[in-house]
């Protein structure tokens, strides 16, 4: 039997700075950063699952994934900086719901590393006069939906990117950034595994 597994993704998405933290998505605040550390961050995303379970409890079958995530974001910021980051991670990622005849959905939550080649402007702006590092933990929380007879192309994205495209919405709850993307499907190599 032959299983067709999507194991490698690739995405773009354009980020804007934000002036928000985690909590302030979740409570549906989202603010532009104003002055020089504001600006836009461009995202290039590079996703491979490792694994993807195979749980049953009682008659429910689950198949949550582990995933390897790099991200090269290039900032952009309004005092005409250009500034790359690189950001490496593993995600969990559920995709199982019982609504996902109806709308297909995924959450995804991570951890790892983000090197920036300088400290953003938005950093020192946002906490000024502290010492700033280079090297973050990176946290990603991410949500999709799209129609269910299309398969998510996943995204994973530190710089808090939503993304729209071939019926997808794609939200990821991070800072210092909010922003809009899409998903290049024809980057999405296929394995058949015999």
């Amino acid at each position: 039997m032959a299983v067709n597994d999507r194991l490698w993704s690739f995405e773009f998405g354009v980020g804007v700075i934000s002036d928000n933290t985690p909590a302030d998505y979740l409570e549906g605040d989202i603010e532009r950063l104003d002055g020089p550390g504001g600006g836009l961050t461009y995202n290039f995303t590079f996703s491979r699952q490792c694994s993807e379970f195979d749980w049953r409890i009682g008659r429910i079958h689950l198949h949550p994934q582990w995933e390897r995530v790099a991200m090269l974001t290039i900032v952009d910021e309004n005092t005409g900086r250009i500034i790359p980051d690189l950001n490496v991670g593993l995600v969990f990622r559920w995709q199982d719901f019982p609504w996902n005849r109806f709308v297909r959905t995924t959450l995804a939550a991570g951890a790892g590393f983000s090197y920036s080649f300088q400290i953003w402007t938005a950093d020192k702006q946002r906490h000024p006069g502290e010492d700033r590092s280079r090297i973050k933990f990176w946290m990603p929380i991410e949500f999709t939906a799209a129609l269910p007879c299309e398969r998510p192309k996943w995204s994973v994205h530190p710089s808090g990117e939503i993304q729209l495209g071939h019926s997808q919405f794609s939200a990821v709850l991070t800072s210092p950034a909010t922003g809009i993307g899409a998903p290049n499907p024809s980057a999405r190599l296929d394995r058949v595994a015999t």
